[in-house]
């Protein structure tokens, strides 16, 4: 079942492949901000206003950019304050252009529109936005009386409708891609209760029959009771170990798996990567261990460094992983130190720090 439109409620934070892809299609609209540019400047309307007006349209798109790739200004404040901040800056500094640019820097209402719009669900981003384009109308009715009510209301009723489209083709790819991450995770479910069925199924049939049977021997022949309930006991403890043997398979990363994994999510996540084709020779226990140690490294790189390109290299008796981001910050957190005694119990030693050569982090995984 598809889910309903305006169900999707766009993120509170970006990836920086998220980031890039909202400034190149946020930010080709801001091509129109040429037209009020160019009029700011040829405006005669003095020096002083001219050189205000070109720094207010700088600092307008600045503010723009920055709130479409960050929703909230920090962690701790609230996204509709958040967005009522930006909204409120961006039109002081079209107050500041006024004076220069005219009734034309009103066209200018369309990014106060795609601001709200591709922040928050459709319902309220619809409602933000018809606001914003009548306050923009009626704006130009008051302060420019005599302007052909035309010239504003028509570039203002086209955008918001081309906004309103876009915006809804946006949440179709959106929930277009959760779907499929939904199905592919329902496949996962499904394979894992075939296997589970494989392991078990046998086993738990055995030992149900064999304990009936059991129960009825107990009065009029115990000793071959007794044999039935040693039988039981018997296949209970192999459905245990091949459970464990199960699980284990399913949870051991390969290491040649893991590295075209770590490709692959660091290019979705946008971070530049240099990673090993193929492993080099390397003893079974030591790739099943860098395997681990790779996944919470890359891990750790595409949520926490953000970093914009990553290296992975690899040897007989160690693993690193440098990234270019912000270093270590904070206490380590339980994937990290679950990770640290893997690697203890292993006899190796595991070391994350500063990159040595320029700002970043290295992981580093010695046997």
């Amino acid at each position: 079942m598809s889910p309903r439109l305006g169900s999707w409620d766009p993120p509170d934070c970006q990836t920086p492949a998220e980031q890039r892809t909202t400034l190149l299609y946020g930010g080709i609209w801001l091509v129109f901000m040429l037209w009020p540019l160019a009029i700011i400047v040829t405006s005669g309307a003095g020096a002083l206003w001219t050189v205000i007006g070109v720094l207010a349209l700088l600092v307008f798109v600045a503010v723009y950019l920055f709130a479409l790739t960050h929703p909230k200004i920090l962690a701790s404040v609230p996204r509709p304050i958040s967005t009522l901040l930006y909204t409120a800056i961006m039109a002081a500094m079209v107050g500041l252009m006024m004076p220069a640019a005219g009734v034309a820097i009103l066209t200018s209402s369309p990014f106060f529109m795609a601001l709200w719009l591709f922040s928050y669900k459709l319902g309220i981003g619809v409602v933000a936005a018809l606001l914003i384009a009548m306050s923009a109308i009626l704006t130009g009715h008051i302060v420019y009386p005599d302007h052909p009510t035309a010239a504003l209301e028509i570039p203002v009723g086209m955008t918001f409708i081309i906004l309103i489209i876009v915006r809804i083709s946006t949440e179709r790819d959106e929930q277009d891609r959760q779907l499929s991450e939904n199905l592919a995770l329902s496949e996962q479910r499904e394979e894992l209760g075939r296997t589970v069925h494989d392991v078990l199924g046998h086993s738990l049939t055995a030992i149900t029959v064999n304990a009936q049977l059991a129960r009825r021997l107990i009065r009029t022949d115990p000793e071959a009771a007794e044999e039935q309930i040693d039988y039981v006991l018997s296949t209970a403890r192999k459905a245990l170990g091949e459970v464990r043997q199960t699980v284990v398979a399913l949870n051991q990363p390969e290491l040649a798996e893991q590295l075209m994994v770590a490709r692959e999510v660091l290019r979705h996540a946008g971070i530049s990567a240099r990673v090993p084709t193929e492993p080099p020779e390397i003893p079974e226990k030591a790739g099943e261990l860098f395997a681990w140690c790779l996944r919470e490294g890359v891990t750790n790189v595409v949520r926490h460094s953000g970093a914009k390109s990553c290296r992975i290299s690899l040897g007989e008796s160690y693993l690193r992983v440098d990234d270019d981001g912000t270093g270590p910050a904070g206490p380590e957190g339980n994937g990290l130190r679950g990770l640290r005694a893997r690697v203890e119990q292993s006899g190796g030693t595991l070391t994350v720090e500063d990159h040595p050569d320029h700002p970043g982090t290295r992981m580093e995984v010695t046997l």
